[in-house]
């Protein structure tokens, strides 16, 4: 989509700098889904604890479980690279559910 509008990632990140360098506060924001608002990231000794599910593996791979990976180290590189953030990940990889125990049920 970004060449759709004759951009590339060099603009894109130009914006983002530009538009954080003019902010009040050097605090990074995050929304929060419960409270539906931009709440303060908070970090302990400039470290961020990060836990992500990650995909339920049940049959053969497919895109979707590439995105649980891409998406964690995109917002990850982008807060160390730029904000210097030590970040910590936890992803848990489901490989077993109810829906797998039925479907091997019924395939006996």
């Amino acid at each position: 989509m970004l060449t759709r509008w004759k951009l590339d990632i060099k603009t894109v990140w130009k914006h983002v700098i530009k538009s954080y360098s003019t902010q009040k506060s050097n605090q990074i924001s995050v929304f929060n889904s419960l409270s539906k608002a931009k709440e303060p990231l908070i970090l302990k000794n400039n470290v961020l604890y990060w836990y992500s599910c990650g995909p339920t593996v049940y049959n053969s791979a497919h895109l979707g479980h590439a995105s649980s990976y891409v998406n964690f180290d995109i917002i990850k590189r982008i807060l160390t690279n730029y904000f210097q953030v030590n970040v910590v990940n936890l992803m848990n990889i489901t490989d077993i559910d109810d829906k797998i125990i039925i479907r091997s049920l019924k395939v006996k």
